[in-house]
């Protein structure tokens, strides 16, 4: 069984290291031993963009429409966005290896805080991607260090939206992984944490899991939150109890895609709503 156990406003994650690269300077080779260069990937992935090396100093020069793993969106991705930073690791999907690339734009997309991160796929070696899809909700996006999750013939990653305010942290965590060269969303949690006093305050805990389903590759896959009172908060001073929501995925061969069972995580999402 695979374990992940990400916690709010700190992170214990296993089993594997953080793998990312942040890469400041464009003109560093993309994969070792080759001639391709994060400039050339950034070319591949945006048209017109351009740069004299550093990534904060390049800009789009054409708007981009991208998809939304996991939704029937699209979104935009507006010229004259400058690049602030990327973020690159490695992943296999199918007993492939794969290079994963995020990239993050300040400008006037339809984002809190206009900002846009965009995630593309690279086969390993490759200097053209075989996807791109825009992942930024929320004011800040990452990708958790490049931290994975073993999912049988490959490995699924994370890519977080957040933000918080004077007492209310809102985090959203997505688990990806690639399929048929594909990027595929699994699942996304919203999970949110609360700094009042002992009435209102409570924080939530992310944990995925996996298991093995007999005539598949993929396990499932398990999201459990744990509700809790804040430290010092137990007994008469909490109004909020402690309790568990779960949700599992399974893999639909047919389509290529985890569906979620049952009702999903709905409970948790209701009793978010009534508090934010």
């Amino acid at each position: 069984m695979g374990r992940v156990v990400l916690l709010w406003l700190g992170l214990a994650v296993w089993p594997a290291p953080a793998l990312a690269v942040n890469v400041a300077h464009l003109d560093q080779a993309a994969w070792p031993g080759a001639a391709v260069t994060y400039a050339a990937l950034a070319r591949a992935v945006f048209a017109g963009i351009d740069g004299p090396g550093q990534a904060e100093t390049w800009v789009t020069t054409r708007e981009q429409v991208l998809r939304q793993p996991g939704t029937r969106q699209r979104t935009t991705l507006p010229a004259g966005s400058r690049l602030t930073g990327v973020e690159a690791f490695a992943v296999r999907g199918q007993g492939k290896a794969f290079g994963v690339t995020l990239w993050s734009f300040t400008g006037e997309a339809d984002t809190p805080g206009g900002g846009m991160a965009v995630l593309a796929l690279f086969p390993e070696g490759a200097a053209a991607p075989c996807d791109v899809v825009a992942v930024q909700t929320d004011a800040f996006c990452d990708a958790l260090q490049g931290k994975t999750l073993p999912l049988g013939p490959g490995e699924a990653f994370f890519i977080r939206n957040h933000h918080s305010n004077s007492n209310q942290s809102y985090l959203s965590t997505g688990l990806y992984h690639v399929v048929s060269g594909r990027l595929r969303r699994i699942a996304e949690v919203f999970t949110l944490a609360v700094r009042a006093d002992c009435r209102q305050c409570f924080t939530e805990t992310l944990d995925w899991r996996t298991a093995p389903r007999p005539g598949t590759a993929y396990p499932d896959v398990t999201a459990r939150v744990r509700l809790a009172p804040c430290s010092g908060c137990g007994g008469r001073k909490a109004a909020v109890r402690a309790r568990t929501f779960a949700a599992t995925s399974r893999f639909d061969a047919a389509t290529g895609r985890y569906v979620a069972s049952g009702s999903g995580l709905a409970a948790l999402d209701a009793f978010n709503e009534g508090n934010l």
